[in-house]
Order: structure tokens, then sequence, then C-alpha cells
């Protein structure tokens, strides 16, 4: 991700659709990982909305 662009939300959802919101309004410098410790293991989806309108998908899997 380029540096100059800011993150307007992250949203992470489980298999259920169960939703839970990371974070708003954050640098794409200060982001270096998502922590999902706590969390059981299983498929995550995690949708990054950039102040451009782009948007990042990624399928994580925790084991």
């Amino acid at each position: 991700m380029p540096d100059n662009r800011n993150i307007i939300s992250i949203i992470i959802s489980d298999q259920s659709g169960k939703v839970f919101n990371y974070g708003n309004d954050l640098k794409t410098q200060d982001l270096k990982k998502i922590n999902l410790s706590g969390k059981s293991t299983g498929i995550y989806y995690v949708r990054i909305i950039m102040d451009d309108k782009s948007v990042i998908n990624r399928k994580v899997i925790l084991k």
C-alpha cells in the first residue's frame, strides 16, 4: 500500500458473518499488523477501505 493513502476503516468478519470493526482513520504507515490474537481458529475476512475509495479484501486463516 502506498504510504500517502489513509485507511478509512478496517472491517473484519468471521465465517458466520459476525463483524469486528478493527479501526477507523488510520494512517497506512502506522499500520504494521492486524492483531487477531484471542480469536478462534478459522477463516476471517478483512476489508480495508482507503480514503481514495479503493477497497482491499483479504482472507486470513487462523490455525
